[in-house]
């Protein structure tokens, strides 16, 4: 049973392997807002670039990518710098009942992969991380699958009371999908069975995020006990 895998998918968008196209292109048109600022004629030095590249059209943007590799290895590193400089003044915290804590604890693990993860944060009673959290192998661009019997590991090794799972969207939406709905109770009904609790899945996209357990929309997969103290969702 446990061995069983179940897939879970982000809505399929146009896509560059190995960086995720919607993110460079968000950034490139950021960029192109300020001509004059030093990041951008930093960027563009790096990457070999003229800085008006940056506001072309986003299918002359791809195909500019796609024709130059030197362009896109040098956006991986940007954006890997960009990554430290977004989550650069974060503070960790363990308190997973202040729904922002939550988030960006996966925001800042997600941000910026090319493939699908899942992340699991084991929890104690006061809602509190303990041990480590367990992190899937990567999967493609728009799909991975729920490691039910390596989350169900973790949580039993560290004395989890509960724990939060979270995967990222890459190249769609903070948007559950069919197969996520489906992945989603099949796990909290096998971690039920070992009286634990499965608090909520978080999906990631970039910074944007969703809580499947603050939608309301799927109150038969997680307690009804209160969670979250602080429901100010991103």
């Amino acid at each position: 049973m446990f061995a069983q895998r179940s897939g879970m998918s982000g809505r399929k968008t146009d896509r560059l392997r190995p960086l995720p196209v919607p993110v460079i292109l968000r950034l490139l048109s950021e960029l192109a807002l300020h001509p004059d600022d030093p990041m951008t004629g930093m960027i563009a030095k790096f990457a070999s670039a003229d800085p008006k590249l940056f506001a072309l059209p986003p299918d002359e943007l791809v195909r500019y990518i796609r024709r130059n590799s030197r362009f896109a290895a040098s956006m991986m590193l940007i954006i890997e710098l960009l990554r430290e400089k977004e989550f650069s003044n974060d503070i960790f915290s363990e308190d997973f009942s202040d729904y922002n804590n939550a988030s960006r604890f996966f925001m800042r693990h997600f941000m910026f992969r090319p493939a699908e993860q899942v992340v699991a944060a084991p929890l104690d009673s006061d809602r509190r991380i303990i041990g480590d959290a367990y992190v899937s192998g990567s999967g493609t661009s728009f799909s991975t699958y729920m490691p039910v019997r390596e989350i169900v590991r973790a949580c039993v090794l560290s004395g989890a009371y509960q724990v939060v799972v979270s995967h990222n969207h890459p190249d769609g939406e903070a948007l559950p999908s069919v197969n996520d709905i489906i992945a989603t109770k099949k796990l909290a009904e096998i971690l039920n069975s070992f009286e634990i609790d499965l608090a909520d899945h978080i999906i990631i996209s970039g910074t944007d995020s969703f809580s499947m357990r603050l939608s309301g929309q799927y109150p038969q997969f997680f307690s009804k006990n209160e969670f979250y103290r602080r429901k100010s969702e991103k």
